[in-house]
């Protein structure tokens, strides 16, 4: 608990640091007086919040990558971005509505604080039905087997009926292209996809390969865990784990996300949480070379490091930049009820095809308006331009508590399965309000993560059942 308390002082420290080098370094640029708020409000909120850290941090995995995206979003990012003179994406001015993005960005802040603090109030309520629930139930390791090798067979199916869905994938050789990180879903579609049929299985096989890239090494290493319980196993389980990065179906980032939760359950499973933080360290570095030597060396970059980071970076994590772009919108009340109703129609599988919605998206709305290429609206922005200022927090309100509540699942649950499901879902609701916005997080909620908690009530039973089969009962 003492070296919690002293981490804590550590980062309010180090935030509030921050803060005052930015007031420093700042030359006069108009709109961006007020930017040192950011960390120096992430500080403030972490002193107030110190009993929530220390019950939290590093115990709730979700709750613990959320604190830190938001570190570095709301600490990191700011001094990027004042050194790199504040470049960004955008085409457009975005100065004279910064200010107002930054009191948003608090305003948020603010929101989530509370809602993790309000989670860490009813933990012990939380694990207490946890436990209860899991008391009940026994789970049927043969039906998971059926389940994992049907959808494998469908998986290999689709391959049959449509060879092109090889075209949804890239390996990790494929470094020089430009393009590595865009080879998403709807562009193979609209090229392959000539009958109904063929784009049936075409979304069909979208839909399974998210599933089973996860599915089936989180069941792998259950297995082997059971036949294997020494070093080989361990070190076998942890290249099992990586294997998601080397093959990449639409974005790097899914890859990595797989790869870490299977790497830490693996090393929970085998009883070596500490080495997590080494290999994490190690997997981090190995990320950041990547991405300088994809950056340095093949884009001949030009530019400043800084002016890159504040650009680069702040793209991946939805900047304040990203905030202030999403305020710069201004549509009408017709135009945000469509897309708020479109991103829950479009999030559910096979939304496009049944609804018709292709060419309906604010994302594309969001980079029209803006005059940029890829960029990612905000949780809060986003929310912002559906509900007005006052009620813009909602989203990353109700995902910072799954966020808690699905890692405090994932730390206390025995099974394994139950483990690795709830650690994504805590780890993508935590990305939500960082890095993503509400329809592409809502498309893994749906499309990935729900149809495996399904298969997790599938594979449940009654104890109380299963005695009684056992003693020859129906």
């Amino acid at each position: 608990m003492k070296y919690k308390v002293c981490f804590n002082l550590f980062i309010t420290f180090i935030s509030c640091l921050i803060s005052l080098y930015i007031v420093f370094l700042y030359d006069g640029y108009e709109g961006y007086e007020f930017i040192f708020i950011l960390p120096l409000s992430f500080g403030v909120f972490t002193l107030l919040s110190i009993e929530m850290f220390c019950k939290c941090i590093p115990d709730n995995f979700g709750v613990t990558i959320l604190y830190f995206l938001l570190f570095f979003r709301n600490v990191i990012f700011p001094l990027f971005y004042t050194l790199g003179r504040y470049k960004n994406e955008f085409g457009v001015s975005l100065s004279d509505i910064m200010n107002k993005a930054i009191w948003l960005s608090v305003y948020e802040m603010f929101f989530i604080f509370i809602a993790l603090n309000i989670c860490s109030s009813k933990q012990k309520k939380i694990i207490k039905k946890l436990k209860y629930i899991e008391e009940k139930q026994a789970y049927n390791i043969q039906k998971m087997r059926i389940l994992v090798l049907m959808l494998l067979l469908i998986f290999v199916g689709t391959f049959i009926i449509v060879p092109q869905c090889s075209k949804f994938y890239m390996n990790i050789l494929e470094i020089t292209n430009v393009k590595f990180s865009n080879n998403e879903m709807s562009a193979v579609i609209d090229i392959y996809a000539t009958s109904f049929i063929s784009k049936f299985v075409l979304v069909l096989h979208n839909y399974l390969t998210k599933i089973i890239r996860f599915i089936l090494p989180l069941h792998l290493i259950m297995e082997i865990h059971k036949k294997n319980k020494r070093n080989s196993g361990y070190i076998f389980c942890l290249v099992l784990s990586s294997v998601s990065i080397i093959i990449i179906d639409g974005t790097i980032a899914r890859g990595i996300v797989y790869a870490i939760i299977l790497m830490l359950l693996t090393c929970i499973i085998y009883k070596k949480e500490d080495r997590f933080f080494v290999i994490s360290i190690i997997f981090i570095v190995v990320v950041i070379t990547y991405f300088f030597i994809r950056a340095v060396i093949l884009s001949r970059l030009e530019v400043g490091i800084w002016s890159y980071l504040s650009s680069y970076v702040g793209s991946y994590f939805s900047s304040i930049a990203n905030t202030a772009a999403n305020i710069r919108m201004e549509l009408s009340l017709e135009s945000r009820v469509t897309y708020f109703l479109y991103d829950f129609l479009e999030s559910i599988p096979f939304g496009n095809t049944l609804f018709g919605l292709e060419k309906i998206s604010y994302q594309k709305e969001f980079n029209i308006i803006n005059n940029s290429y890829g960029q990612i609206p905000t949780t809060i922005g986003t929310a912002y331009t559906y509900f007005g200022f006052f009620l813009s927090p909602i989203y990353s309100f109700f995902f910072t508590k799954i966020t808690y509540k699905a890692g405090l699942v994932a730390q206390k649950s025995k099974v394994t399965l139950k483990k690795g499901v709830y650690l994504l879902l805590s780890v993508y609701c935590s990305m939500a309000i960082t890095m993503y916005y509400i329809k592409i997080v809502l498309v893994v909620i749906l499309g990935t993560i729900l149809p495996m908690i399904i298969m997790i009530k599938i594979i449940e039973k009654s104890k109380m059942r299963r005695e009684q089969c056992s003693n020859g009962i129906k």
